[in-house]
């Protein structure tokens, strides 16, 4: 699936550039809207730096809260934007908008359905297809985060828990790496304790939208159940749940966790996120799990904490810590040895190959001419209008300037004296650039037909990923 924009209006109301509302902005940020699914709500805003750093950015991909069933991706518009300007442009920010649960039909009475489960999904889709898409937006596809706020912190922990189950497939060979953590902003993690707390604090105001997500609840007879589990939806919808009964359920999340909650906060219970940042870090040890309840990222009330610029630091400073970055790996290693090509132009695509005792790269570019031959043209082996392109260049960082050289003269399986381009690099340049063990771009300028552009690249199979990121390591 191809990002697109939506209404011409639309995009032009948001791909001006966010000037400072107060002081902390000190850069201009670009905010793209773009459609991740095929239904209405399968909407998100990526906010970036107007102008995209030299390196891919990390992403942080956000749900709104409003209980499941309300809200929407303009709530999160301040802390997006403190995100890519407290960062300096280095992580980029994704808030997007989800199927709600009236128009999943959800309902207050009867044993009703889990409609929760298919705003999962929908989140694993906007982070999957924001992932295939990455290069062509200045992002990283090994940097990227799932979180969210409220009722969206609750979507982003579950993803991150049953990830196994909901993640979709992406358009990149071998799949999409995994997110690399989870963050919550003031959110709700037990559903059954969430009841009750809000039975206490709001006497049942909200009872309707909780069983508009989650069904009935246990243990009575009527009780939703979650197809997937085999659960109580109550139980199911619970990642505290999950995180008590991982081995049982055989729940691994796929990536660490960030718990925020403000102790100004007098909506939501902030045991919430004291008690599911607990278990968890008694479930999985081997993850990180960071609990931020003593107000040092955020102090105000519910939804007023997204406009503390201290909650984008707590988040960024949790971010940068995660991973390297991409120009710390050192990726230009045999492990890049491979066939590589961009899905958009499949039946074309590249042979390269990394000499690290040359200290150099050759790549072999099979494509097409810039034109069809006419309908009566024709070649003794093949299509007349195929096309072979070869250059190499020095390693210089994750970076290679190619000369191109462009052959001629030869016989199919022949001894024949080769014609070659004189001087080299008069038929034009490749910058072939390398983000992760499976991205890259190819950069071309060919004077000769006054050709310009870039191809976005991934490997036509995964099996050398690993060696790759052994390399790339070391």
């Amino acid at each position: 699936m191809i990002l697109r924009p939506q209404t011409l209006l639309l995009f032009l109301f948001h791909i001006c550039c966010l000037w400072a509302a107060s002081s902390k902005l000190a850069i201009a940020i670009k905010v793209t809207p773009l459609s991740y699914g095929p239904n209405k709500a399968h909407v998100l805003d990526l906010y970036t730096p107007d102008i995209l750093p030299d390196e891919p950015m990390a992403t942080v991909v956000l749900a709104h809260g409003g209980l499941w069933q309300g809200g929407g991706r303009g709530e999160l518009v301040t802390f997006c934007s403190n995100i890519v300007s407290q960062s300096n442009g280095a992580i980029a920010c994704a808030s997007i908008d989800y199927r709600l649960s009236d128009d999943l039909r959800g309902v207050c009475t009867g044993t009703g359905i889990d409609t929760y489960t298919n705003q999962v999904r929908d989140m694993a889709l906007a982070y999957s297809v924001l992932q295939s898409n990455a290069e062509s937006h200045g992002l990283d596809p090994g940097r990227m985060h799932v979180g969210g706020h409220s009722a969206g912190a609750h979507l982003a922990h579950t993803v991150n828990l049953r990830w196994a189950e909901f993640s979709p497939p992406c358009n990149r060979p071998g799949g999409c790496p995994a997110a690399v953590s989870a963050i919550g902003l003031e959110g709700i993690y037990n559903i059954p304790a969430w009841n009750d707390y809000e039975a206490s604090r709001w006497q049942s105001r909200f009872e309707c939208a909780t069983r508009k997500a989650f069904g009935a609840p246990g243990p009575s007879p009527e009780a939703c159940f979650d197809a997937g589990l085999g659960e109580r939806c109550w139980d199911a919808g619970s990642p505290i749940y999950l995180a008590e009964n991982a081995e049982d359920l055989d729940i691994k999340p796929a990536g660490d966790a960030l718990l925020i909650h403000s102790p100004g906060d007098d909506w939501a219970d902030i045991a919430e996120a004291i008690n599911f940042g607990s278990v968890l870090g008694v479930a999985f040890p081997d993850i990180d799990v960071v609990t931020k309840t003593d107000g040092n990222c955020a102090t105000r009330q519910h939804n007023f904490t997204l406009g503390e610029a201290s909650l984008a630091d707590c988040v960024i400073e949790f971010v940068i810590e995660r991973t390297p970055s991409a120009t710390t790996l050192k990726l230009l290693t045999p492990g890049l040895n491979d066939a590589w090509y961009n899905p958009l132009t499949d039946g074309q695509g590249f042979f390269i190959t990394v000499f690290p005792d040359l200290d150099a790269v050759s790549l072999a570019w099979f494509t097409y001419d810039t034109e069809l031959p006419a309908e009566d043209a024709t070649a003794n082996l093949g299509d007349p209008g195929h096309r072979w392109l070869t250059a190499v260049g020095p390693i210089v960082g994750n970076q290679v300037v190619m000369d191109i050289e462009m052959t001629s003269g030869g016989l199919f399986d022949t001894t024949t004296l080769i014609d070659r381009t004189d001087p080299p690099g008069s038929d034009g340049t490749i910058i072939l650039t390398f983000t992760s063990c499976n991205s890259g771009t190819v950069e071309y300028d060919i004077p000769s037909i006054n050709r310009q552009g870039i191809v976005p690249i991934q490997r036509v199979a995964g099996d050398n990923i690993a060696l790759c990121e052994v390399l790339s390591a070391e």
